[in-house]
């Protein structure tokens, strides 16, 4: 992601991170979860599979600690699922749910994460074997789906700014390409509107489309940087003809 998308926290001047300015913030959910407070000190725009997202840097006070939070937003809206890694647990806000925890006799995923969720078929379908083996092959904290927020929480990190922030995003992307297309339908059963319950959805659900935005981070490739030459050559070479026209009128009118 280019570095003129970020933000660094430096006053309520700046528009993005007003309400955060100075501001301590003591609700685990606010922040993801496992801490007991956080200030935000960082927060950069990106698109994960073509949906809009923000991911922001967080610090606990008077600690080292540092984690990134990335919300991307979702076109429909589903029950609340929320995934916690084992060994953030009994932190504060961790885990996030009372509900049961949901099984998913995956011992190398279950091993691993906990699983809490409104509506267990609903999570089972959106966990699918593609997104629990990304979630063992680079964990995280906290993997949350509610309503129309996609919410991923890192651990602590030590990479650079943009590194994270690139993994979050690529793991959002990731995770959304399996996502099946319920998740845009917002008629899951539960939710305002609801016209459907989990049995009635088909067993082989189709993935999610992607969203209408492009990448903020794209450079263009060198294909697209010679049409684009191309393009501005032929449109000169066009006008240079208009001109050599225009220019033999008027000889002719004045010959004439």
């Amino acid at each position: 992601m280019r570095e003129r998308r970020g933000s660094m926290l430096g006053g309520a001047s700046e528009p993005g991170l007003a309400r955060f300015a100075g501001a301590v913030l003591d609700d685990p959910a606010a922040f993801g979860g496992g801490a007991d407070r956080a200030t935000a000190t960082r927060r950069r725009d990106t698109v994960a599979y073509g949906y809009l997202g923000v991911v922001e840097e967080y610090a606990r006070p008077g600690s080292g600690e540092r984690w990134r939070l990335l919300t991307v937003s979702m076109p429909g809206g589903v029950p609340r699922l929320v995934v916690d890694h084992r060994s953030a647990l009994h932190r504060p806000g961790v885990p996030a749910l009372a509900a049961s925890s949901v099984p998913l006799e995956d011992p190398a995923f279950d091993e691993l994460y906990l699983v809490t969720a409104d509506d267990p078929v609903a999570a089972r379908r959106i966990l699918t074997p593609a997104v629990r083996r990304l979630l063992v092959a680079g964990p995280i904290q906290r993997l949350e789906l509610e309503r129309t927020t996609l919410a991923l929480r890192s651990f602590d990190v030590a990479l650079p700014a943009t590194d994270a922030d690139d993994r979050l995003a690529g793991l959002a992307e990731a995770i959304l390409r399996t996502a099946p297309c319920f998740v845009a339908s917002g008629a899951w059963v539960g939710l305002p509107g609801a016209v459907v319950t989990a049995e009635d959805l088909p067993a082989g659900d189709t993935p999610l489309l992607p969203g209408r935005y492009g990448r903020l981070d794209t450079e263009p490739t060198d294909e697209e940087l010679g049409h684009a030459r191309s393009r501005r050559l032929t449109a000169a070479l066009v006008a240079i003809a208009a001109l050599v026209v225009a220019v033999a009128a008027v000889l002719v009118l004045l010959v004439g």
